[in-house]
């Protein structure tokens, strides 16, 4: 059996995480796999003391990590800094790693990662296929381009931005941000007004950001009972079931992705920050979504993209929520429109299977190591 190394970052549970057992769940029938956290094989116990130092930075310093995150995510003449303390901290242990575990691909779900071993690769000290799987509606510049042997992209516009680095069309692969298989396509092409809507909001994995002051603002009418996925945010479960609201029901972190589908079958609406995965996860569902907030960083470029492609709503301004919310889903026309965009999106998915995908790409990666 051939043997898969999956790499996302740190241990938190994180859309780098999700994709890669969800890339796990599609080819465990014809690979061995295994997945490998780099900074937690660097630093042992020490990598949570580096997950919770990134949450905190996150939530307390927005701006702050937004301008770092700018400065090595985007092309500028200071990047090649951070790189390089990069590639000394982590550079050495990759190539352990490729040693230990001998695999025949190595699947990336994020950035540094796949910098490493374009680097490895690029010195011929790597004779392994490489693919980068995109987790955000951004590809920020620390991923590997130059000797990565398949990139399976969020979006077919991502095409134009790859090749711009180098990067063959024939290696780039439209497959959308991979979700679990639970996560099914729903048939939502039939409009239906509703006297009461249900509507989810998510805070992610982690419950983090502006969501129990979001919440706080909605000012239920009684037309829309709004379910609230809290995550891991315990305390956040607490106070909203303390509210005892009738149009409000809280939920704590669902692992269950059936349960989670069943959820996304029943909804109307979900308002949600733009994580990367959860958006996946609701354009393969075709729920009309509507951004509340996002953090620096990935989630504000995801934003920013997906509006611009007319797949998401702005719900920013948090004043009259409800009522923007009820005039979009009174509107036929809205619901039309949008189901015309997501049909679109749908087109530009590749049929092929991403265990399909990755077969082909190790036989091509292994003839050209034979016909060089």
């Amino acid at each position: 059996m051939k043997r898969a190394l999956i790499m996302p970052l740190l241990t938190i549970n994180s859309g780098h995480h999700h994709v890669a057992d969800s890339v796990q769940q599609k080819i465990r029938n014809e690979f061995d796999c295994e997945k490998v956290e780099l900074l937690s094989y660097t630093f042992g116990k020490g990598e949570s003391i580096v997950s919770q130092a990134y949450l905190k930075w996150i939530t307390y310093s927005p701006t702050f990590y937004s301008k770092v995150y700018k400065r090595i995510a985007l092309p500028n003449g200071n990047t090649s800094l951070p790189f390089k303390f990069y590639e000394k901290l982590f550079l050495r242990n990759m190539q352990k790693i490729l040693s230990v575990y001998r695999p025949d691909v190595v699947i990336c779900t994020h950035a540094l990662p796949s910098h490493l071993l374009n680097i490895l690769k690029g010195k011929g000290r790597g004779d392994v296929t490489v693919i980068n799987i995109y987790t955000d509606y951004f590809i920020n510049h620390l991923w590997g381009n130059d000797h990565i042997d398949l990139h399976m992209i969020p979006d077919a516009p991502f095409t134009y931005e790859l090749t711009k680095r180098n990067v063959n069309e024939n290696q780039i692969v439209m497959t959308g941000i991979p979700t679990d298989e639970a996560i099914r396509i729903t048939d939502r092409r039939d409009y239906e007004r509703k006297e009461q809507y249900e509507i989810l909001i998510s805070g992610g994995a982690q419950g983090t950001g502006k969501l129990n002051r979001f919440i706080h603002m909605l000012k239920p009418q009684g037309r829309i009972r709004y379910n609230v996925l809290c995550g891991n945010n315990q305390k956040l479960f607490a106070r909203i079931e303390a509210w005892n609201h009738p149009q409000i029901k809280p939920f704590s972190y669902i692992q269950c992705k059936k349960q989670l589908n069943e959820m996304y079958e029943r909804c109307d609406g979900i308002i949600s920050k733009p994580g990367g995965v959860t958006m996946s996860e609701c354009l393969k569902a075709r729920i009309p979504i509507f951004i509340y907030d996002y953090l620096p960083g990935q989630e504000e470029y995801n934003f920013t993209y997906l509006r611009s492609q007319n797949l998401v709503q702005n719900l920013r301004e948090w004043r009259g929520a409800e009522e923007y919310l009820l005039r979009f889903l009174d509107d036929k026309r809205e619901f039309e429109v949008l189901q015309k965009q997501l049909d679109v999106y749908h087109a530009r998915l590749t049929p092929k299977s991403i265990l399909n995908l990755i077969n082909e790409s190790i036989a091509q990666s292994s003839k050209e190591n034979i016909n060089p």
